[in-house]
């Protein structure tokens, strides 16, 4: 038996929900491929809304979305890692912020849009992925790397990409 393996499902099940309540979700989605018991326990909906608002919270009120709830019959797992995806091409189509992922970190790049020597088409185009090599290839200035620090967020989202292209 796969699970009799697995000591922590000899655990009552509210220690184990407590235990597991303080794992991000790469090590939940570790815990998952370990047995049966802990793939079905790892996947509760009272592990990931928790995990959600503490991962996203802070980034959307900074960016003013909505962290909204799971789609009728999604589940809070599915809908983390389907918001972790795409998190900042929502913030462009709905708040219109231009988020840019350079060097590993998030900036919003809204403020330097009318500015922007490419023109804004050029910073919109690149809004929600990862654009360092394009912020490389042109070269910028001393003066752009040192605007590009100041644009950089406050919060950023879970590090890693665990299913998330954007992140």
């Amino acid at each position: 038996d796969p699970d009799a393996a697995c000591g922590l499902i000899n655990l009552p099940s509210d220690a184990l929900d407590h235990i597991l309540l303080h794992l991000g979700a790469r090590d939940l989605t570790n815990a998952a491929q370990a047995c049966r018991t802990l793939f079905h326990a790892s996947a509760a909906d009272a592990l990931w809304e928790p995990l959600f608002c503490r991962s996203f919270a802070p980034l959307c009120s900074l960016l003013g979305l909505a962290a909204a709830a799971p789609r009728h019959g999604e589940r809070w797992r599915e809908h983390y890692f389907e918001f972790c995806g795409d998190w900042a091409e929502r913030a462009y189509r709905t708040a219109g912020r231009v988020l840019l992922k350079i060097d590993g970190a998030w900036h919003d790049a809204t403020p330097m849009l009318l500015d922007h020597p490419g023109g804004p088409e050029l910073l919109a185009a690149s809004a929600g992925r990862d654009a360092t090599q394009a912020f490389e290839y042109t070269n910028h200035s001393d003066d752009a790397r040192r605007q590009l620090r100041r644009l950089q967020l406050e919060a950023q989202p879970p590090s890693g990409n665990l299913l998330a292209s954007t992140q």
